[in-house]
C-alpha cells in the first residue's frame, strides 16, 4: 500500500464512507510492517492537521473573546 492509498482509506475511515473491503484492507495493512509506516504517516498527518484547524478556531475565538472585553 502505498501513501496515496493509506490517505485514501484514513479518509473513508473518518469520514464514515470506508467500506467493508476497504475497512478490511487498512486491517491487513496494519500487519505487515511496511504498510502500517505509511498508515501511521497518513493518520499522524490527518491528526495534526485536525489539531491545526482546532488550534486557529481556538485563537480566533479567543481573539474575538478578548476584542469584546475592550469594548
Amino acid at each position: 500500500m502505498k501513501k496515496k492509498a493509506s490517505d485514501a482509506l484514513i479518509q473513508k475511515l473518518v469520514s464514515g464512507k470506508i467500506s467493508r473491503e476497504e475497512f478490511e484492507q487498512l486491517l491487513l495493512g496494519l500487519e505487515n510492517q511496511e504498510e502500517a509506516v505509511f498508515l501511521e504517516n497518513s493518520l499522524r498527518e490527518h491528526f495534526n492537521s485536525i489539531m491545526e484547524d482546532y488550534e486557529q478556531r481556538q485563537q480566533r475565538v479567543s481573539g474575538k473573546a478578548g476584542d469584546s472585553k475592550a469594548s
